[in-house]
């Protein structure tokens, strides 16, 4: 076999699955049939010329690359290698044009020869859009069981998804009714405690229990929520770290705190932010050693609420703090927790179209900057 092509693109293309051997093995038959001195394979592609890819017998020295040049009158034959050429016959093959060229030395095909040559190859192309049609109804089989298969796979896992939801929601109306007492006795301790600082820290836990009630009541329809109802998230913050001002003092952890006096209202609803300044601050309390310090900053960033928390703990190496808001990522092992507050804080800030960004060095802390969407001015 002989490859005299120039084309840019690869032949193995224009054959669109037709085997090379095949071609080869056709070139040979040709020329031991009809007992040729050379016999040729010529691929023509449309609006190209065509190239020799398989040759048997001696090819004439002075053969061009393309004998031929089809025009709307048909082939027209190269006059060097005119007086070689007898016989052409034609195969066609997915748009393209394989054309067989049998060469005798002063000996033309007999009558009976040119019979058998124009059967051969109808029997050839017969058989070959045969072959063409199997390919397909065999592909076409092929994917309409793949689309079975996909489309069974997409029904169980809609089906593992929906049960797993339904669990989901059970689960959370059940805290819900496991809140509820709670909520009530502090209620009637709030009458009977004469200390306000801790009518206070009652007043707190009343608080967040109706917001983690709240939370999980959206939870539990969810899908069906409009638009993210405005808070301030000025106010939240303050809150929050008053609910964890003495957990840092028992760590001798030093807080420095620059909020806004003006309530900055964002996007989102009471329960979202104060999970997300709870899940920082845990992390803040965990990773920073005592006598270590936590800086809280809440401010305004073009259209967005920026809040950043700093510590100076033990840092996130580099390589953890591409993957630190997955699930399951924590940056050490030997401290407790499970890896799901982060990437929960993430799935928060994505849902409110806000952004969220680590920055930590190894042995000198981490920063942890959230962007909260403000409501427009009216």
């Amino acid at each position: 076999m002989i490859q005299l092509s120039t084309a840019e693109r690869p032949l193995e293309e224009a054959f669109c699955g037709l085997a090379p051997y095949l071609i080869e093995t056709l070139t040979h038959s040709l020329c031991a049939q009809f007992r040729a001195d050379s016999t040729w394979a010529c691929l023509r592609l449309p609006d190209e010329p065509g190239v020799i890819l398989a040759a048997a017998g001696k090819l004439p020295s002075s053969f061009p690359i393309a004998p031929l040049h089809w025009t709307e009158h048909g082939a027209q034959v190269d006059a060097e290698c005119r007086t070689e050429i007898v016989a052409i016959g034609s195969l066609r093959y997915e748009g393209a044009t394989l054309d067989y060229l049998i060469g005798r030395a002063d000996q033309p095909l007999s009558p009976l020869e040119w019979r058998r040559f124009e059967s051969l190859f109808e029997r050839w192309q017969t058989a070959l859009d045969e072959a063409i049609s199997e390919q397909r109804a065999q592909a076409l089989a092929f994917q309409a069981r793949l689309a079975q298969r996909r489309e069974a796979q997409c029904k169980r896992l809609a089906a593992k998804l929906q049960a797993q939801t339904e669990q989901q929601k059970g689960i959370y109306h059940d805290l819900i009714n496991d809140m509820t007492p709670a909520v009530f006795a502090t209620e009637a301790l709030q009458e009977r405690l004469p200390s306000l600082e801790e009518l206070g820290h009652l007043l707190l836990i009343e608080r967040q229990f109706t917001r983690m009630r709240q939370r999980l009541r959206r939870e539990i329809g969810a899908g069906a929520q409009g638009s993210e109802p405005g808070c301030d998230s000025s106010r939240i913050l303050r809150e929050t770290i008053a609910i964890w001002q003495d957990a840092f003092a028992r760590r001798e952890l030093s807080l420095r705190i620059d909020l806004p006096a003006a309530p900055l209202h964002v996007t989102a609803d009471e329960a979202d932010v104060s999970t997300i300044v709870c899940n920082l601050l845990s992390n803040a309390l965990k990773y920073t050693p005592p006598g270590g310090k936590i800086a809280i900053s809440l401010g305004t960033a073009g259209r967005n609420a920026c809040l950043v928390v700093r510590d100076s703990g033990s840092g996130i190496a580099p390589d953890v703090q591409s993957q630190l808001f997955e699930p399951g990522v924590r940056g050490r092992t030997d401290v407790e927790g499970s890896g799901v507050g982060l990437c929960q804080v993430a799935h928060i800030v994505r849902r409110l179209l806000g952004g969220i960004s680590v920055d930590s060095t190894l042995g000198q802390g981490s920063s942890f900057r959230v962007l909260l969407p403000l409501v427009p001015l009216r």
